[in-house]
């Protein structure tokens, strides 16, 4: 039996629109579930690692941050030449999720149960979207759902840091190679991240004589 072609240009578009309403419908039955999670778990009452609480790692018995103790540090944002779509710029982007040994997991508790850190989840993200935009080696079978999940996870992200700091809002209007920084913001320090993480590695190798898995 021949395709009927006229038959599957209109097939496409009602899919197309029933999938774009299954999808807002999905995130509006999410933001409601959040809402409705939120008023039973209020903000107050989440955990975080503290040497005075003692957890025991197993089910949702653990902290919900793993973040050093350390004073807020400056960054100004800026332009970057180094962070582009040219090839060149790959090893730049490939090292945002291989400048630690770990990708980005840690291991607590007596039984050693393995957490993947926010930050680096974030910056895994960051290089997954890149890869989908300008690395033609990565595949529609591979980008499909990693994509739809690294776009889902930043925008809840966005919308959980609230940022409201004020900008120029000129950035079209700038030129890149004088004109470059933007606003200076007060950050958490990343660098205490980077270290906390590997000295988590270190010490888990130390108990595993040497070991990883």
């Amino acid at each position: 039996m021949s395709r009927n072609p006229v038959g599957s240009e209109v097939i496409r578009p009602v899919l197309a629109r029933a999938f774009a309403l299954f999808y807002v419908l999905a995130n509006v039955w999410l933001a409601m579930r959040y809402l409705h999670l939120k008023r039973d778990h209020p903000v107050e009452d989440l955990r975080y690692e503290d040497p005075s609480q003692t957890f025991t790692y197993v089910g949702n018995d653990y902290p919900v941050w793993y973040e050093p103790n350390h004073p807020p540090v400056e960054m100004t944002f800026s332009e970057s030449k180094r962070y582009t779509s040219h090839p060149a710029d790959k090893p730049n982007w490939t090292m945002l999720q291989a400048a630690n040994r770990t990708s980005g997991f840690i291991r607590l508790g007596p039984d050693s149960r393995m957490f993947a850190v926010a930050m680096f989840h974030e910056l895994h993200c960051v290089y997954i979207l890149h890869r989908a935009f300008s690395d033609l080696t990565f595949t529609h079978e591979e980008s499909e759902h990693h994509v739809q999940h690294c776009l889902t996870y930043l925008r809840q992200l966005f919308l959980c840091s609230a940022d409201a700091t004020l900008e120029p809002g000129d950035f079209e209007k700038r030129t890149y190679e004088t004109d470059v920084e933007l606003v200076t913001r007060s950050c958490r320090d990343w660098e205490a991240v980077y270290s906390a993480e590997e000295k988590n590695y270190e010490a888990w190798i130390l108990r595993h004589s040497g070991i990883p898995s």
